[in-house]
C-alpha cells in the first residue's frame, strides 16, 4: 500500500535537537503544543528547562537556546570505564538469556540466584504491574506476544542500554533524562549517515523496538553487601531500568482513495533512568561500558559484543576479591554469554576460531589489555584463559578496591601486562 506523510514533526524536531545543548538541567517542564491531524486532536511535547531563567519562548516561535533538554552526549574519548556487578549486570544477562519462565499472571520472567545476587526480571510493558492482572480481552494472546517480544531482544538492545547508561552517567542530574532519536544514536555509533538516511523507516522501527524492550524490564533483585568483615546487609533493587517518553511523532495516511487507516510512529524519545538504575547508582554498582562495544555491528559482531560485556562484568567481580588474573574457563564464558555449544565437530571448530578471533579483536580495539590461553594443549571446551580488561578499568578498580590494587602488583598480573620497549 502506498502512503504519503500527512504531518511530520521530524524536520522541526531535528532543528530543535541541533539548537539544544548537552548540559543537564534540573527538572522544570514546558509544554509546547504540536499540530496533529484533525482526527488526533491537539498533541503536546514535554521538554525539560533550566530553572535559572524566567524568560518564556516567544509565541509561535522556537524556544530560546537556553531552554534545553540534555541531548545524549556523543563520547569523544575511546574507552569508557568500569562495567559493574549488581542489578544492572543481571538485567543485561537477562537480555542475553533465553531461559525465561512464566511468572505471575503469565508474563515472562527471568529468575537468577548466584553468589550474592538473587531475584528476577519481568518483561512487563509500561503501565502494567506484576501484582495486577491486566484486563485484556485475550490474556493468553497478550502473554504470547510478550514472550515473542522477549525472543526479539538482541545485541542491539544491549548496545542501546550501554549507550543510554553511559550518557546518564555523564550528567550531574541523571533524573533529567536525555533526548534521543535513531539518527542521533546512529551518529554516536559512528554509522554512515547517508546509508542510514536511505532506510529511515526501518532504522527508526528497530530503534523504537529496543526502547520498548528496555522500558519493559522490571527488576526485583536482592544483593548481599559486605559492610565490614563481620557485618553484611541486603540491598533491594526494584523497579524499571528505563522510563521512555515519546516526544515526537509522525503520521501517515493512504494516498487518494486507497483503503487503509491513519498510522503513526515515534520519532524522538526522552529516556530517563528508572528506579532500578537509580538504586544501582546509589549502591555504586553502575558501570560505564567501552565505546567500541557500542559501535560494533550488532548483527555481525553479536558474539564480540556479548563477550566484551561479560569479561568486563567478570572483571568487576574479580576486582573486589583481588583475583584479576584468575583463569576463566571457556565453558563458563560460553554459558555467561548464552552461546550454545554445537554437537557437530565442524561447527565446534568454527566456534573455537571465532572465539580466538573475537578475543584478538577485543584486544586490538582496546577493550582488553591482554589475554592468553592457560592450557592451550587441551580441547577447546576444557581450556581456560587469563585476561586483563582495559587500563582505565583496571585503574578505576584499583582505586575502589584495595584487593584489586594489591593484585595488580603481583607477578601473575604483571606477567599479563603488555611488554613495553
Amino acid at each position: 500500500m502506498s502512503h504519503a506523510i500527512v504531518r511530520s514533526e521530524l524536520s522541526a524536531e531535528e532543528a530543535l535537537l541541533d539548537q539544544m545543548e548537552s548540559r543537564a538541567p534540573d527538572a522544570l517542564r514546558l509544554v509546547v503544543d504540536l499540530p496533529r491531524p484533525a482526527s488526533h486532536g491537539q498533541g503536546s511535547l514535554d521538554l525539560l528547562l533550566c530553572p535559572g531563567d524566567e524568560r518564556r519562548p516567544a509565541r509561535g516561535g522556537r524556544p530560546k537556546a537556553n531552554w534545553h533538554l540534555p541531548l545524549a552526549p556523543i563520547p569523544k574519548d575511546g574507552v569508557l570505564r568500569l562495567p559493574a556487578d549488581g542489578g544492572q549486570a543481571l538485567a543485561l544477562e537477562a537480555i542475553m538469556a533465553r531461559a525465561w519462565q512464566t511468572g505471575g499472571w503469565g508474563y515472562p520472567e527471568y529468575r537468577k540466584s548466584r553468589g550474592r545476587i538473587a531475584g528476577s526480571i519481568a518483561y512487563i510493558p509500561p503501565g502494567m504491574d506484576r501484582e495486577v492482572t491486566p484486563s485484556a480481552s485475550e490474556p493468553d494472546l497478550l502473554c504470547r506476544q510478550l514472550f515473542a517480544a522477549v525472543a526479539a531482544m538482541s545485541s542491539s538492545t544491549i548496545q542501546l542500554f550501554m549507550f543510554v547508561s553511559n550518557a546518564w552517567m555523564t550528567l550531574p542530574h541523571p533524573e533529567a533524562g536525555i533526548l534521543l532519536n535513531y539518527r542521533r544514536y546512529a551518529e554516536a555509533r559512528g554509522l554512515d549517515m547517508h546509508c542510514v538516511g536511505k532506510r529511515t523507516s526501518r532504522e527508526r522501527q528497530k530503534f523504537n523496538a529496543d526502547v520498548q524492550h528496555l522500558s519493559s524490564l522490571d527488576l526485583n533483585v536482592q544483593i548481599e553487601r559486605r559492610l565490614t568483615r563481620r557485618a553484611e546487609c541486603v540491598a533491594t533493587v526494584r523497579g524499571r531500568q528505563l522510563i521512555a517518553e515519546a516526544i515526537g511523532s509522525m503520521f501517515q495516511r493512504p494516498l487518494g482513495d486507497l483503503p487503509g487507516s491513519l498510522s503513526g510512529d515515534v520519532t524522538s524519545w526522552r529516556l530517563s533512568p528508572g528506579a532500578a538504575w537509580n538504586a544501582s547508582r546509589n549502591l555504586g554498582q553502575i558501570g560505564r561500558y567501552p565505546l567500541q562495544l557500542i559501535k560494533a555491528d550488532p548483527y555481525h559482531k553479536r558474539f564480540l559484543i556479548r563477550l566484551g560485556y561479560y569479561l568486563g562484568y567478570q572483571t568487576a567481580i574479580r576486582a573486589s576479591h583481588g583475583t584479576l588474573a584468575q583463569p576463566l574457563s571457556v565453558q563458563a564464558i560460553l554459558d555467561g554469554v548464552r552461546e550454545a555449544v554445537p554437537a557437530d565437530r565442524r561447527r565446534l571448530l568454527e566456534l573455537e576460531q571465532r572465539f580466538e578471533r573475537d578475543m584478538d579483536e577485543l584486544q586490538s580495539l582496546g577493550v582488553l589489555l591482554s589475554w592468553q590461553w592457560v592450557d592451550a594443549e587441551r580441547r577447546f571446551l576444557e581450556r581456560s584463559i587469563q585476561f586483563l580488561y582495559h587500563q582505565e578499568s583496571l585503574g578505576e578498580h584499583g582505586q575502589r578496591h584495595r584487593a584489586a590494587q594489591r593484585a595488580l602488583g603481583t607477578p601473575t598480573d604483571k606477567a599479563l601486562m603488555p611488554q613495553t620497549a
